[in-house]
């Protein structure tokens, strides 16, 4: 590529000053030097030598624990790495809710610390900023606008193509330690039919206004307030909601996913696969929205989790986070009687404090959000 945009450069003026400075960016970037010699080496000598490593932690909560690192035959899948860790829990050892993670990675001996796909990534990443710079320096603004590599580009603020972008999300095995089953969390497209968007005003009065107010909310703060309104709504003509993910873009459209919360396995991946989604499509904000167990934690106390206590209670859960710190969560507790209709009791007082369900997404974008204190 580099060879080519050399070879055009006669075509504009101020070329050769303009590409000596790339030229001092890119050989003062550890990576991309790093891939000039591993080119080299591949068509003169042979292939690199690689190592693989597992980095294998066990996951029963939100925070990340200590992780292991293992070192592994390069061309063993990770599958069975993971199979062969999980084999190793002692007999008739009750793990409920727990996983195991293991997260492969590869390596070049000459790129320590760098997994090679995120390398890959970061030089593509570097290559297409050189042709964005070349295009805005070197093109007439006319010619821009019609560029069909240059516009589309230009529009996502720059961003990588999805499939660029390396994680650590796409190269880990989960295995839930109950029964030792690999785990992979569900996709649920939300699709509804013409038929099923005709019928929501009838079938939920009042709910066109409030989705409209949600639209039209200036800030965080009023898209949840009017998410709550409409989940309450929602929950109280059908007696549940299913869990959603509401994730907004920069340019200002918003996507709705189901979330197939089966167990408490499937909430933990499902929610992190959604934050590993965020990352790689820029997204700036998430709403979620589901039913959850509530039960006061006293400090310094260990309680089964809220979902197994008998002076639980049920509450409807809103959340809305952003990127740029925002956080505002609305809660409200609810019973059903025996027929299952809903009755909404007092609101939670949860402010705005950060959820451990949130912690994938806090990793994401780097918030230092206020953690929620235990309940006395």
């Amino acid at each position: 590529m580099t060879f080519i945009l050399q070879k055009q450069g006669a075509k504009f003026p101020g070329f050769a000053s303009w590409y000596a400075q790339w030229q001092d960016r890119m050989r003062a970037d550890p990576v991309l030097t790093w891939l000039v010699r591993a080119r080299n080496k591949v068509v003169k000598e042979g292939d690199l030598e690689t190592c693989s490593k597992a980095h294998v932690a066990v996951v029963d909560s939100w925070f990340e624990r200590a992780t292991h690192e293992l070192e592994v035959p390069p061309l063993t899948p990770t599958e069975e790495v993971a199979a062969v860790v999980a084999a190793t829990k002692p007999q008739g050892l009750a793990l409920p809710g727990c996983l195991l993670r293991v997260e492969r990675r590869w390596i070049d001996e000459n790129l320590p610390g760098r997994e090679l796909l995120e390398a890959l990534g970061h030089v593509f990443g570097e290559l297409a900023r050189l042709l964005i710079d070349a295009h805005e320096r070197l093109l007439a603004t006319e010619e821009l606008s019609v560029c069909d590599w240059y516009a589309p580009i230009k529009a996502k603020g720059g961003r990588l193509p999805p499939c660029m972008v390396a994680q650590e999300w796409d190269r880990t095995v989960w295995v839930d330690l109950t029964d030792g089953a690999r785990v992979t969390p569900a996709r649920i497209a939300w699709r509804p039919s013409r038929q099923q968007l005709k019928a929501i005003p009838a079938h939920y009065a009042g709910a066109e206004q409030l989705k409209e107010q949600v639209a039209h909310a200036a800030d965080l703060r009023g898209k949840v307030d009017g998410t709550f309104r409409l989940a309450k709504l929602v929950l109280q003509t059908d007696g549940y909601h299913d869990p959603i993910a509401i994730v907004g873009y920069p340019d200002r459209t918003r996507t709705i996913q189901r979330l197939g919360f089966v167990d408490r396995a499937a909430k933990a991946l499902i929610l992190r696969r959604l934050a590993a989604g965020v990352a790689k499509t820029g997204a700036t904000s998430v709403i979620l929205v589901n039913e959850a167990w509530f039960s006061p934690l006293a400090r310094g106390q260990h309680q089964p989790r809220p979902g197994r206590q008998r002076k639980r209670r049920e509450m409807l859960l809103v959340v809305g986070a952003q990127a740029d710190g925002s956080l505002h969560v609305r809660a409200a507790f609810f019973h059903k009687d025996r027929s299952g209709a809903v009755t909404f009791d007092e609101e939670a007082d949860i402010g705005a404090y950060a959820l451990p369900m949130l912690e994938p997404f806090r990793q994401v974008w780097r918030c230092n959000w206020v953690p929620l204190p235990p309940t006395p």
